[in-house]
């Protein structure tokens, strides 16, 4: 799970990265390039000067502590679910257009039965939301299926 911000210098990288490593492995973190995250031009020049942007990867023990039990899912449906006050999963983290969420949660059983309910031919329901159902239906899938 990269960070899919650049950033103008290595350095303001390298500290994102370190706080995204520190957020996923706590206490257990050594602040290393190397084991925890590694760090990328983008390759496209940026400013008068012409630099490289740089974004980082997290990898090893942080990638695994990162994305342990988590799956991306689109914004759209979840949003629509909350906004009808029914038990809603606790979000990790957002990009934007998509939330994280947990599959732990205790509450994903009520997001995925709605979704289900939203997905079918069935449902007499707007278009753009019954395609959200389904797209909310194939990344939590794929998360299980993957073992996120």
């Amino acid at each position: 799970m990269g960070n899919e911000h650049l950033y103008a210098t290595r350095s303001a990288a390298v500290r994102g990265a370190r706080q995204a490593a520190k957020r996923a492995l706590g206490r257990s973190f050594c602040a290393y390039e190397g084991p925890d995250y590694e760090i990328h031009p983008d390759g496209r020049e940026v400013g008068y000067l012409g630099n490289d942007r740089f974004f980082y990867r997290l990898r090893g023990p942080a990638l695994e502590a990162a994305s342990a039990g988590v799956v991306k899912v689109p914004m759209t449906f979840l949003d629509d679910h909350s906004e009808r006050d029914l038990p809603t999963p606790a979000i990790v983290r957002k990009t934007r257009s998509h939330y994280f969420i947990s599959l732990a949660d205790p509450e994903l059983a009520e997001l995925v039965d709605d979704a289900r309910h939203y997905a079918t031919d069935g449902c007499d329901c707007e278009t753009g939301l019954k395609l959200a159902a389904r797209a909310l239906l194939a990344a939590i899938d794929k998360g299980h299926t993957h073992g996120a």
